[in-house]
């Protein structure tokens, strides 16, 4: 819904960019999507375990280090912040690119709605291996 505010003209009002998955009654932004929507909890909390293993392994931030921050910080560190260890953050950039993905196809219901509205075509998006 933040792009939906950059995007659309004339603009919509705040009431009308509240997060569509849940109930919260706030404005969906990066962080309310990545960090604090319920709908994401499940996969937000295995995002956050993986993570911390995978930073626990590495010299800079250890594991028990990342729960407790706040989740702001814990979103700086997924989005690619620098923790000192670049196989550390190569893997850690893997988890939160595979928990974005499955977050906003699971969501392609509000896409959808969205993209009639606006007029664009922003999909889900398709893992590509090999």
């Amino acid at each position: 819904m933040d792009r939906v505010r950059r995007e659309a003209r004339p603009r919509w009002p705040k009431e009308m960019r509240l997060c569509q998955a849940c109930d919260m009654g706030v404005v969906e932004d990066v962080h309310h999507f990545m960090m604090v929507c319920p709908m994401h909890a499940h996969r937000r909390a295995k995002l956050l375990k993986v993570a911390s293993a995978a930073l626990a392994r590495a010299g800079g931030i250890t594991g028990g280090e990342l729960q407790p921050l706040p989740s702001v910080e814990q979103m700086r560190i997924l989005l690619g912040g620098r923790v000192g260890d670049p196989v550390a953050e190569d893997r850690v950039d893997g988890m939160a690119k595979r928990y974005l993905r499955k977050a906003w196809n699971a969501r392609a219901d509000v896409t959808t709605a969205i993209n009639t509205v606006m007029g664009t075509e922003y999909g889900v998006f398709v893992s590509h291996k090999g």
